[in-house]
């Protein structure tokens, strides 16, 4: 739950503990803006509770209680690779750990969460991610254009989330840990 800030330009130096959050096990941290187009960082654990955590850049970040802390329902933890969260064209998306839950007759899918004020309110959305692989990757290109991947698979929505085609598998096998745009159609 610690983390760890500097005003160094280049980051070489002045690494100090800004604040700690306690013992959640956070492992996605991310900058992006709220609702109201705020600079906001939010934070991503691997706990089963409180698994997202918020901070608006103008309040003291360095006071845990001006941390708000969301508990997201189905329960959706960080994963150890990629940063499986970012922040796009007002829109959040967290990606993760996966899951597939059977009740009654039903089959649910517990997939990426999907926010739209900030981080203070999460969504699930539902991806036909068959193989149910963790969502490692997030990815925001530009307008409504957004990239995951589930393993070795990429996917991409053009809605800002809301929906996904799967591209294909980049590598059968092997998982896709981190992806990145140059902004000049280079991936």
């Amino acid at each position: 739950g610690k983390v760890f800030a500097t005003t160094t330009a280049n980051a070489s130096s002045g690494w100090a503990q800004m604040v700690d959050l306690g013992g959640n096990t956070y492992k996605d941290l991310a900058v992006g803006q709220d609702s109201s187009g705020n600079k906001r960082w939010v934070l991503h654990c691997s706990n089963n509770t409180n698994e997202v955590a918020y901070v608006n850049d103008s309040a003291d970040m360095t006071n845990a209680s001006n941390w708000t802390e969301v508990n997201l329902s189905p329960n959706h933890k960080s994963v150890q690779e990629g940063v499986s969260m970012a922040w796009g064209n007002d829109v959040w998306i967290l990606g993760g750990t996966t899951a597939t839950r059977t009740v009654g007759a039903t089959t649910y899918y517990d997939g990426p969460h999907h926010s739209t004020d900030g981080g203070a309110g999460w969504t699930k959305i539902d991806v036909d991610n068959t193989g149910n692989e963790a969502m490692k990757t997030v990815n925001y290109k530009e307008g409504n254009i957004w990239f995951v991947s589930f393993g070795p698979d990429l996917w991409k929505s053009t809605d800002n989330g809301l929906n996904w085609t799967l591209l294909g598998t980049i590598e059968a096998g092997k998982d896709i840990m981190c992806l990145a745009y140059d902004g000049n159609n280079r991936w």
